[in-house]
């Protein structure tokens, strides 16, 4: 059933409100913005914002929401697991920094959602919703790559490259322009590197009797060594004496 014209005159101005929340929230880095500021960004009235969100916690959550849904939206960068690895590397790491970590939006909304830690209900939202996104771009990533999904190792390789990028996106808004190039271009030679190396196998557990019999004795149990085995030389003769003498 197709919207009607009120409700799609609701739906442009709900639009426009979180816009102006997000402009807001992207001059001010922090979600401490009022019902009146957010109206007065948006060229309404403070009713108009009522309306629609009955409490600043409301419009809070919303635009944590909208923050959130914006990182799992854009696809583009995922490569073809058919292609040469190194295309993939490429592709990814280029597209995935372009698309998203390294975009200004992305800053905003980290900023957004460290800031939400104090709030324990705003925390538990945000959490609620990220968290699929992040595992299911870990997920993608390892389809992407089935040279790391088939590593016992790959998922958490997979993690500290999605991990590697979050960072270099979050330190990227104090940082001039291109200084994370190099870092990216290490980052998709450590994605190649992982796809071509073999997981190296566990180590068995050595025995405690082995380990000890393989470690090297210090210097003071090699002198208590050789002085109970002068000991030892001393009582033989000693003995010998005595039974000499008995005889």
């Amino acid at each position: 059933m197709f919207p009607n014209l009120h409700q799609l005159r609701s739906l442009n101005t709900r639009q426009r409100l979180l816009e102006a929340a997000l402009e807001l929230l992207a001059q001010r880095g922090d979600l401490g913005v009022s019902l009146q500021e957010v109206a007065r960004e948006a060229g309404m009235t403070t009713g108009a914002v009522q309306h629609h969100f009955a409490s600043v916690a409301g419009l809070r959550s919303e635009v944590l929401s909208r923050l959130v849904q914006s990182l799992g939206e854009a696809e583009g960068f995922w490569p073809d697991p058919t292609w040469p690895l190194a295309r993939r590397a490429g592709h990814f790491v280029g597209g995935a920094w372009r698309e998203v970590f390294g975009r200004p939006r992305f800053g905003t909304a980290w900023a957004a959602f460290l800031g939400a830690r104090a709030h324990k209900p705003t925390r538990a939202h945000v959490v609620q919703r990220l968290a699929p996104i992040l595992v299911g771009m870990a997920e993608q990533l390892l389809r992407s790559f089935p040279e790391l999904a088939a590593r016992a190792d790959g998922r958490t390789r997979a993690e500290f490259v999605l991990a590697a990028l979050r960072g270099m996106g979050l330190a990227a808004p104090f940082c001039p322009p291109g200084f994370f190039d190099p870092h990216l271009e290490l980052l998709g030679d450590y994605l190649v590197t992982s796809c071509q190396q073999p997981a190296p196998a566990p180590r068995a557990p050595a025995r405690a009797g082995a380990a000890r019999s393989r470690a090297r004795p210090t210097p003071r149990k090699r002198r208590s060594a050789r002085a109970s085995a002068a000991r030892s030389r001393r009582e033989r003769a000693w003995r010998r004496c005595a039974a000499s003498r008995g005889a």
